[in-house]
């Protein structure tokens, strides 16, 4: 599958962030969520507002065991691919990295998609 962009989530236990990343590696938009069911379908209205189809999207997260279950869930249920990766796996592609925050770990995310996606379908 050719995918036009990607979605970096870093999921927690409450919420998750959410970073949108194109396939040359910008960053168009961040924004958090709540983990509920209504969290992710607020975030594919925010992914709506950008005109593009869920069926060019990757969404990956890093496997956080139950924390990604309503993710999980809800990729069968409303049709958007979702990569769940082992978080060592995105931890020793990227090396030795400066800060550390949600939205970081997002983005990183989403770029970690866009080097690796073909590995992920």
């Amino acid at each position: 599958m050719n995918y036009s962009h990607f979605v970096g989530l870093d999921v927690g236990k409450k919420t998750f962030d959410a970073s949108l990343m194109s396939a040359a590696e910008k960053e168009l938009s961040h924004k958090s969520f709540d983990n509920t069911p209504e969290g992710i379908q607020s975030l594919l209205d925010w992914i709506a507002g950008y005109h593009l189809s869920l069926s060019k999207l990757l969404f990956c997260a890093e496997n956080m065991g139950s924390y990604v279950t309503e993710l999980s869930v809800s990729s069968v249920s409303m049709g958007f691919s979702l990569a769940l990766v082992c978080p060592l796996t995105i931890k020793k592609s990227i090396g030795l990295q400066r800060g550390k925050n949600d939205r970081i770990d997002a983005k990183r995310i989403a770029n970690y998609a866009v080097l690796h996606y073909r590995k992920l379908e």
